[in-house]
């Protein structure tokens, strides 16, 4: 497997690359599959969120650029939210969770029409 490594800034609390750099580098890239991790969700408000503008910008871009497009997590993620909106729940393929979610909750999903894997 070939490994590629993005260009940028480290963000050292969350272990990843982020900035100028970072990101443009990723607009010449398209992916088959995405995997972002998230720091809330809001079904409600059909928002995806986390801390800080400059990752949210990143991941803002991998999501328009991947063909299928899946967000990790935690089910206490549900009733977060973070403070830099990047992306629609409606956005995403479907949604990794570390275990199994209430009937209602994935009823939510369906109908933005993203899977849920719980």
């Amino acid at each position: 497997m070939n490994t590629i490594m993005i260009g940028g800034e480290l963000d050292y609390g969350r272990d990843g690359m982020i900035g100028t750099l970072a990101y443009e580098m990723l607009k010449r890239f398209r992916f088959d599959q995405a995997f972002v991790g998230v720091v809330g969700v809001n079904l409600d408000e059909n928002e995806v969120t986390t801390y800080m503008a400059n990752e949210g910008m990143t991941k803002r871009l991998v999501v328009q650029h991947a063909k299928e497009r899946y967000m990790l997590c935690e089910v206490e993620k549900l009733n977060e939210e973070g403070n830099y909106k990047f992306a629609d729940v409606s956005e995403f393929t479907g949604c990794i969770l570390g275990y199994p979610i209430s009937k209602e909750r994935k009823a939510q999903f369906q109908e933005l029409n993203v899977e849920v894997f719980d």
